[in-house]
């Protein structure tokens, strides 16, 4: 499969696909090291909940059990973007009729193999949802950069 033309690119942080395969993309998420958690965005609870709270409600499967609003508070920002990504293709694909949507991702990093703060987000979705990637990235990169620290983003 050939991958999008999409890449997206922030002062603090790069995203762009890397594997496209049948039942998976893989994106490549790299940020800053003083960003890669989001310990450092100080009220993101609320700020999602004025900015997208759907996300909130996203089910995350982690290893303290936690509930996505609890964990948002101290995860890697990647791990932000992949919900934020995930919600965005549900909500776009029940904009345009469906009865239901799920998505799943998973964040994965491998700091020995490569820099720190470079991520892998992989998400599983069926062929025909791929057309909903672009739209869905662009929507995830407009909330995620509402939410980076005003003093390093400009």
């Amino acid at each position: 499969m050939t991958k999008p033309a999409l890449n997206l690119s922030h002062p603090l942080y790069s995203l762009e696909p890397v594997v496209f395969e049948s039942r998976e993309v893989t994106l490549r998420f790299v940020i800053t090291a003083q960003m890669s958690t989001t310990a450092q965005m100080h009220g993101i609870v609320e700020m999602l909940e004025a900015l997208q709270p759907s996300v909130l409600q996203t089910k995350c499967f982690n290893d303290k059990h936690q509930s996505f609003r609890k964990e948002v508070k101290n995860t890697e920002t990647a791990h932000l973007f992949e919900h934020l990504l995930l919600d965005c293709l549900m909500q776009i694909k029940l904009e345009r009729g469906a009865q239901r949507a799920t998505f799943r991702g998973e964040t994965s990093w491998n700091w020995i193999e490569f820099p720190p703060g470079t991520f892998e987000i992989q998400v599983k979705m069926c062929a025909k949802d791929r057309q909903l990637l672009p739209e869905a990235l662009i929507r995830a990169a407009q909330v995620f950069n509402a939410l980076l620290p005003s003093s390093v983003t400009h």
